[in-house]
């Protein structure tokens, strides 16, 4: 987007990082890192150090797959054993043997073609942003001269320039498009709808005149069917550090989902929120915490001697004893879930390329110690090896491996942002993501604008770099798409240190929110490489900076999901430990719904909020009558104002 676009958003943000000021919000030099504090455990690190050592001999039992039954590991040579699997992996057949290596040089030539006309476009697409953001600012000086202007005709086309830059747009409560028309919220309506809606969450609670048990009842159905948010930490090597911006912006305004997962570098900093109360974090989350930070502090010389060696730049020992400080000691995700209430998720794919992917957590692995889920999730080929991860040993000081000794990798290899596994598992369908991988931010474009950054021309509804531009665009990048799954399907791209690269840029890399940092050709520079107090900072501003212009469409719906869960605890506060025998169970309640005649359904149904009938336009019960929209946002502030 353009500079000028770039300072209206820092104008914005000023004005509200003044006022969360007065309010009592504390600026990134204000907070002082606490004394250090030893948390390495060297019973821990000596037990992680032989579990790496290990090997498994032929009496124990391993599983290759989660699919497979458990098979007795050969007693062969490690070297001819992987010959035979990677000769059983690779496809046979004499026209893939010639056609293998030809078709790659083909096809990644058109690749590299159509990204060159692709990066092409996107600078003449820039060019022309600036252009257009020259001439808004020769608008907007006009503007001044005009207002400051004192005769009629100044007026005049003070308004006339008016009537053509200032335009509302409406839209769903939860569409991108609808926050992508004015650098900061979105339209009143909204902001109303979302305030009336949790008055009347609160109201329900409430009312004594419905069962504390149909309360219950109707707020479980009401958490099933909104869903819950989770916050998604994406990987990124030295760019992860713009998440400690992104945590600081949503911690201070309280929109911080409890929900939180991480990848990779992206776990590193989830490990920091979910193994710490709030106290804490706003204790440590500044620009001091690079003080802490030693993890490639290491010469060059030292890692690329150890790579020639050992085929990694790292050595997971001397990670494992930096983690440790990061998560908070040897804590479990159970521990952390029961200190925090936060839910932290890793995700890490096995070493066996055949394996699925899992999402660590406090139910999947509730015993396993976070810092070595951190370390597998950071385990990427050639930067870390494959690690193991560790649990607690019951009743004992030491750990033990987990899952029989397998080691995992990398889990931004195949699921960066895990969505499905959300799902599954959290009844997750909004999520939050903090993307920083470099290799995917040249192919975010929002063509129609994004939260908090419209587009510059035709007053915010046009397309960026005009419509043809866009649709070259579209072209362009669904064509390198289509080339990269060829490459997949027919497996021409080699392995490279037994890993499949093909999904690196096949897999979904956005949210329902997708915060990206604003990065430039020196950032390269540090991607394996400690921040130092400066750099830490400059980095934690830009997240900041990136996430305001988001804030009013997280917190719409985080107002709305917080009410539904608050009131959940509050009704299970007041209904204690009830016992099952007699109550109604959801079929039974649900049937019984059904069953109802129109008068009574009607009414029970604006208990419930019934989305059916309220696109009907029935909203007899929710809004006191069946008026339209504007009718009953008007009919609530009068009765307001009565009420004062």
């Amino acid at each position: 987007m353009a500079q000028n676009s770039e300072k209206a958003i820092k104008k914005t943000t000023n004005k509200i990082i003044k006022t969360a000021d007065d309010s009592g919000t504390k600026s990134l030099d204000d907070h002082k890192i606490p004394k250090q504090q030893n948390y390495v455990n060297e019973t821990h690190v000596s037990d992680f150090l032989k579990a790496l050592a290990y090997d498994p001999t032929s009496e124990h039992i391993s599983a290759w797959t989660d699919a497979l039954p458990a098979v007795r590991q050969s007693t062969s040579k490690k070297s001819k054993k992987r010959l035979i699997q990677e000769e059983a992996a690779k496809p046979n057949g004499l026209s893939y043997s010639l056609l293998q290596y030809p078709l790659m040089f083909i096809i990644g030539t058109i690749i590299l073609i159509e990204l060159m006309a692709y990066i092409s476009l996107r600078q003449i697409v820039r060019i022309w942003e600036n252009v257009f953001s020259w001439l808004l600012q020769k608008v907007v000086e006009h503007l001044k001269i005009y207002r400051k202007g004192e005769t009629e005709e100044d007026a005049m086309k003070m308004m006339d320039v008016l009537y053509v830059c200032l335009k509302q747009n409406f839209a769903g409560i939860e569409n991108v498009q609808l926050y992508s028309h004015t650098y900061l919220g979105t339209k009143v309506l909204i902001e109303e709808y979302v305030e009336e809606v949790t008055r009347s969450i609160e109201a329900l609670v409430k009312n004594p005149h419905i069962p504390l048990q149909e309360k219950s009842l109707a707020f479980k159905l009401y958490s099933k069917n909104y869903g819950r948010s989770a916050f998604c930490l994406s990987g990124g090597a030295g760019f992860g550090y713009y998440h400690l911006g992104v945590i600081r912006a949503l911690l201070d305004r309280g929109l911080l989902p409890s929900i939180i997962t991480g990848t990779s570098a992206g776990s590193l900093m989830g490990a920091i929120v979910c193994t710490r109360s709030n106290e804490e974090l706003d204790e440590i989350l500044n620009p001091q915490l690079a003080e802490r930070i030693r993890i490639c502090s290491e010469s060059w010389s030292t890692m690329l001697l150890r790579f020639f060696n050992k085929g990694a730049l790292f050595d997971p020992q001397r990670w494992c004893r930096e983690a440790m400080w990061f998560c908070n000691g040897s804590l479990t995700f159970k521990e952390a879930y029961e200190k925090t209430g936060r839910i932290f998720n890793v995700s890490v794919i096995p070493y066996d390329p055949h394996s699925p992917p899992k999402l660590l957590n406090y139910m999947t692995a509730p015993d396993c110690v976070i810092w070595s889920a951190v370390l597998a999730s950071a385990a990427i080929p050639g930067i870390l090896p494959p690690v193991v991860l560790m649990q607690k040993k019951p009743r004992s000081e030491h750990l033990i491996p987990y899952n029989y000794g397998h080691k995992f990798k990398d889990g931004s290899l195949r699921t960066d942002i895990p969505t499905l596994a959300l799902n599954t598992q959290f009844n997750v369908n909004y999520t939050i993501v903090s993307q920083v991988n470099p290799h995917v931010h040249l192919f975010f474009y929002a063509n129609q604008g994004s939260p908090g950054r419209p587009v510059t021309h035709r007053q915010g509804t046009g397309w960026r770099g005009g419509f043809l531009a866009s649709t070259i665009e579209q072209l362009l990048k669904l064509d390198l798409t289509k080339w990269m799954k060829v490459i997949r399907h027919l497996k021409l791209l080699p392995t490279i240190h037994d890993q499949d690269w093909s999904s690196v840029f096949l897999q979904k890399f956005d949210g329902n929110v997708t915060i990206l940092p604003k990065t430039g050709l020196a950032d390269w520079f540090y991607t394996i490489a400690d921040p130092d107090q400066s750099r830490l900072k400059k980095l934690m501003n830009i997240g900041q900076l990136r996430t305001w212009p988001t804030v009013s469409m997280i917190s719409n719906r985080m107002r709305i999901e917080t009410a539904i869960e608050l009131c959940r605890k509050t009704l299970r506060k007041h209904e204690g430990q009830m016992s099952d025998a007699g109550s109604e169970d959801e079929s039974t309640f649900l049937n019984r719904r059904s069953s109802m005649q129109d008068g009574e359904r009607r009414q029970f149904m604006a208990q419930f909020n019934d989305t059916e009938a309220l696109n009907k336009g029935d909203v007899q019960g929710v809004v006191g009558g069946e008026i339209g929209e504007k009718e009953w946002l008007d009919h609530s502030v009068l009765e307001d104002s009565e009420e004062e």
